[in-house]
Order: C-alpha cells, then sequence, then structure tokens
C-alpha cells in the first residue's frame, strides 16, 4: 500500500513539472509573439546610434552629432526623424532621457536632456515632439571657470536630481580598469536658460570602479 501511495506521489510530481513545463513553454511563446521589432539601423548617413529615450509608446533614438529618429513602440512603426536644436559636429549625444517639466506649448513630452560628452560637456535639455525640436536650457559644470569634465548627464525623476558621470583616467592597470566618478545635483528649472553649477551646487560626490570590460563595452 505505502508503495502504490509512493507512486502516485511521483506521478503527481511528475505531472505538476511536466505543465509547469508546457506553461513555461506557452508563455514564452507568447510573449515572443507580443514582442516589436524595428528595423533599426546602427550607422545613419554615417553617423552612429548613441543615447536613447524612452517616454510612453516613443522611443528616441540619437546619433552622433544630433540626429533623432523616433518609433512608435504600441504601433509598431516608425515615428519620424528630425535634426535636433543641440545639433553639431562634436555634440556626441552620448546619453538621453526625459525629465519632469514640460513646456508651455508641448503636454506630450517632458524636457528631454542630452549629453554633448565631448569638451566642453554641456547638457543640452531640448522641447521636442515627432517633428521639431527647440533648445530651451544649456547646463554645464564648472568649477572657477573651468569646465569639468562631464560625459553623461542622468535625470532622476523620481527624486528630482541630475547627475553628472564622469570616467576618470588614467587606466588602473591594477585592478584592469576605470573609476567613474557621481556628482549629484538639484534639478535646475527649465525656465533658466543657462544654468551653471559649480562645487557649492554639489549635493553628494562619489566614485564606483567598472572594469574595463565594462567600460569597453560603453556600460558607463
Amino acid at each position: 500500500m505505502s508503495n502504490f501511495v509512493c507512486l502516485r506521489k511521483i506521478r503527481k510530481i511528475g505531472v505538476m513539472i511536466l505543465f509547469f513545463i508546457f506553461a513555461s513553454f506557452w508563455y514564452s511563446c507568447t510573449s515572443l509573439r507580443n514582442v516589436k521589432y524595428f528595423p533599426v539601423e546602427t550607422n545613419l548617413q554615417k553617423k552612429w546610434g548613441q543615447g536613447m529615450a524612452i517616454h510612453g509608446q516613443y522611443v528616441f533614438l540619437l546619433t552622433n552629432t544630433g540626429l533623432c529618429r523616433i518609433y512608435d513602440m504600441r504601433k509598431g512603426v516608425f515615428a519620424g526623424s528630425l535634426i535636433l536644436a543641440s545639433a553639431h559636429e562634436k555634440n556626441h549625444a552620448n546619453n538621453a532621457c526625459f525629465g519632469v517639466e514640460y513646456s508651455k506649448d508641448n503636454n506630450k513630452f517632458p524636457a528631454l536632456y542630452i549629453s554633448e560628452c565631448e569638451a566642453p560637456y554641456r547638457c543640452y535639455v531640448e522641447n521636442v515632439t515627432e517633428y521639431e525640436s527647440r533648445l530651451i536650457q544649456i547646463i554645464q559644470f564648472r568649477i572657477g571657470n573651468k569646465p569639468q569634465a562631464v560625459h553623461d548627464w542622468i535625470v532622476d525623476r523620481e527624486t528630482g536630481h541630475i547627475y553628472a558621470i564622469t570616467q576618470l583616467y588614467p587606466f588602473n592597470k591594477e585592478r584592469n580598469g576605470f573609476a567613474t566618478q557621481i556628482v549629484k545635483f538639484g534639478l535646475p528649472s527649465i525656465n533658466t536658460q543657462e544654468v551653471i553649477l559649480s562645487d557649492v551646487d554639489i549635493e553628494d560626490s562619489f566614485e564606483v570602479f567598472f572594469s574595463s570590460y565594462f567600460a569597453r563595452r560603453g556600460n558607463i
């Protein structure tokens, strides 16, 4: 009798495992059918893809120098392209992120923050739609009168802060990687056209370390 009970338990467990495997397979197949794929060219007009930002159903994909492609994720279509107001030869557009404030004439997209990355390391704040872009603010970090290197500007929408991210040099041979400096500021109002942040505006500052593997893959 005990052997019979054990056999029933084994069968029950086996059925549960098979059901779990089947359910996982079915869920994976269903999820894959819902994935939308966009035919994105990494090289556009000999410009490489750089920063990307998402708001609602729209994806804004930037290239170095300041070209922008827009995709509608809900409809699964290419929605348009434009040249950013901040476009210029050395605007690397290394990072892009949406802020929290909206321009008075645009209730669809909040301000878009774009990292110049190369000297003088500015953050361009733009009022964007699917059809046009307008520069509304420039942010720079200076100590004394010297622009500080900032490779990425990142907005924290939840707390209302902006972070200046900088990969520090030289390369650390002992640890096989780079130290990265992160400086925290309050997010300036978009009503001020030119914002100069200095050491007195710093709310926090610290360093983290990334191996050369992550640095090479552009993950910082």
